[in-house]
């Protein structure tokens, strides 16, 4: 079976996942448990919640299948590669598996791996963020800044995201652009610089330690791109979102 947790940022997906990790391990302490997430994601936590004990945790990444794993949990699952999904489904009569991820992305698009999973599943549960403005519950489906902890990072209802709309990138009197801004999500900017400073060559400029871009940089890495387009495997990557968000801003 496969039970699908989506929801916006900050809504608490990989916290109910915990969850679900600690009521299955009581209530079967002969199984085996796995913890799966992208083996692009190199964030040395599961969750924000610290209370939350996740020494024991066996965690591996979406390279490896874990055959003898009775249960599969799976962390954001809309980077999860195309080969562990077609396990997933594969085994999902023989396994028990709960998969957490986005509901979309930053386009309001379905992500390959989680229409595929939904296509799956036998439960279903969406859980949304509270919004950071206005306060209403379960409501924020938008996210704007830096994607810091704190007052900089925020997830907004569509009313207070209309509001906010104009607000949402401090442009520089250069042209200069934050790139925590533009790219909110840490995995999807982390693939991006990795991307650019390794295949496209392009330098970042910084300021103090936070990367900056700007119109010129931005034009360098889409010809780069045109030129040597990403592979079939990265089509539901961080690194095939972060392109298309440099270029519906600089188009």
């Amino acid at each position: 079976m496969i039970h699908l947790i989506l929801g916006s940022m900050k809504a608490g997906k990989s916290k109910m996942l915990l969850e679900e990790y600690a009521r299955l391990s009581a209530e079967n302490p002969d199984k085996s448990i796995v913890f799966v997430r992208s083996r692009r994601d190199k964030r040395d936590f599961i969750t924000r919640d610290t209370s939350i004990d996740t020494s024991n945790i066996k965690l591996v990444n979406d390279r490896e299948k874990p055959i003898d794993s009775d249960i599969i949990l799976v962390d954001e699952a809309q980077f999860i590669e195309k080969p562990f999904i077609d396990f997933l489904l594969a085994t999902r009569d023989k396994k028990t598996i709960i998969a957490a991820g986005l509901q979309s992305d930053v386009f309001g698009r379905m992500w390959g791996s989680i229409s595929r999973l939904m296509a799956h599943s036998t439960k279903l549960t969406l859980l949304l963020a509270h919004c950071d403005v206005c306060g209403k519950e379960n409501s924020a489906l938008n996210h704007i800044g830096d994607g810091l902890v704190g007052d900089n990072y925020l997830v907004l209802c569509d009313e207070c995201f209309k509001n906010k709309k104009g607000e949402r990138m401090q442009i520089m009197e250069n042209g200069d652009i934050y790139l925590s801004q533009l790219m909110p999500d840490p995995l999807i900017r982390q693939s991006f610089k990795s991307y650019v400073r390794g295949r496209a060559n392009v330098p970042l400029k910084k300021i103090g330690n936070r990367v900056v871009i700007n119109a010129e940089s931005a034009h360098k890495v889409l010809e780069y791109a045109k030129k040597h387009p990403v592979l079939s495997y990265e089509i539901e990557s961080p690194t095939k979102i972060s392109l298309e968000i440099l270029e519906k801003t600089f188009a």
